[in-house]
């Protein structure tokens, strides 16, 4: 079990700052609620259909 933890705090040091500080989820999104409202309706609208989404640059 501490060899697993250990890989994990290696890992996490090593990784690209974008990965790093990335939002984990809708709420931690910073001057995009334009995007995430649009989003979250879908999402929540959603009857299990599959969806895809390619988010590009800046807006």
């Amino acid at each position: 079990m501490e060899r697993k933890s250990e890989f994990y705090s290696l890992s996490k040091k090593s990784m690209s700052l974008a990965n790093k500080y990335r939002p984990k989820n809708f709420d931690t999104l910073i001057g995009q609620e334009h995007i995430t409202g649009i989003l979250k309706a879908k999402i929540k609208s959603d009857k299990g259909g599959h969806s895809n989404y390619l988010l590009f640059g800046p807006r």
